[in-house]
């Protein structure tokens, strides 16, 4: 599922199946109190069949200050609800989580590139191999990323599977878009580099906003949205504090807006929203018509693509796109 967006407090939690009331939770009711700017993560192990069903609480900003060394480097923790099986390996050349127990989980911080997630990637149950792939280079990924992958099921066997959480940084927004600064990160043809957004925000007077405001949805211009305009009309833009502003503005909104909340009883992916049709007032105040269908993007009728979502620190979500939206004064 997606994040909740919570105040710090204490909640009653119980994990219910779909449709069913109270009376039939399979963990829980418990309490859980969750304290300021931290994430957390609740996944059921055991098996049903055993009833021997229990709940893990993870709290994931306390984990990840305890195994990063550098805010930029990506988290991948690894769960083991596979029963019959002792441990897990997630990745044969040693780059991810290793000696992962039943009913336990690991996590490990890798640095962008790293050699060891490289040359081959593998997931090794007792030993046994059981799904491997070479790999022809080190893949560049989203800096600060936290990935959470919960492997479930039976072995030996084939009755296993896996689950992955959605697109999540500790980062706030400004530390999130700078970190794509000379990394070469490339998505659906949209290349993921911001440096011209955030030196606009500075000229336009928001860069506070990224660090202490929110949380927002942010459709966020990228460095060729802003090459592809003339250059005279480049300059003059950045010349021009409150004409920038409003420009900046036209394709953010204040509001959390978690994994699916778009899409208003439409269905969707497990890292962005597929499919919505609906109209939000942006920063100006201005009614902003944002179309989605499978993915494909596009804001006031002009196509932006089909690139994921990153959930970033205060509940903020960042996408990148490759065009910039003017309002309707300019």
């Amino acid at each position: 599922t997606g994040y909740m967006y919570l105040a710090p407090d204490t909640y009653s939690l119980a994990l219910v199946p779909t449709g069913k009331g109270i009376e039939e939770a399979l963990v829980g009711p418990l309490d859980l109190q969750l304290k300021p700017g931290d994430r957390y993560t609740v996944a059921l192990m055991g098996q049903v069949e055993d009833a021997s069903l229990k709940p893990l609480v993870i709290d994931e900003t306390a984990l990840l200050q305890a195994s990063r060394t550098d805010p930029s480097q990506f988290s991948l923790t690894f769960i083991n609800n596979v029963a019959g099986s002792t441990k897990i390996d997630f990745d044969k050349s040693g780059g991810g989580p290793g000696d992962v127990h039943y009913g336990d989980y690991v996590t490990t911080a890798v640095a962008n590139g790293d050699g060891r997630v490289c040359t081959e990637f593998a997931i090794a149950i007792d030993d046994i191999t059981v799904d491997s792939f070479p790999l022809d280079e080190c893949n560049i990924l989203e800096p600060g990323m936290d990935f959470i992958v919960a492997f479930m099921g039976h072995f030996p066997g084939d009755n296993f599977g896996d689950t992955q959480s959605g697109n999540t940084s500790e980062l706030n927004a400004l530390e999130f878009l700078n970190g794509f600064s000379g990394l070469g990160y490339e998505q659906d043809g949209v290349v993921f580099s911001f440096d011209s957004f955030l030196t606009a925000m500075e000229k336009a007077g928001l860069t506070d906003m990224l660090t202490t405001g929110g949380p927002y949805l942010m459709y966020v211009p990228n460095d060729d949205a802003f090459a592809a305009l003339p250059k005279e009309q480049l300059d003059a833009l950045m010349a021009d504090p409150k004409a920038l502003a409003d420009v900046l503005r036209t394709t953010l909104f204040e509001g959390y807006y978690p994994q699916g909340n778009l899409s208003a009883g439409f269905s969707y992916g497990r890292f962005f929203d597929n499919n919505f049709n609906l109209t939000l007032k942006n920063l100006l105040g201005n009614e902003v018509a944002l179309l989605s269908i499978k993915g494909q993007l596009s804001i006031n009728g002009i196509h932006e693509g089909d690139v994921q979502r990153y959930q970033v620190a205060n509940g903020s979500f960042v996408r990148a796109i490759p065009t910039l939206i003017f309002p309707p004064s300019q």
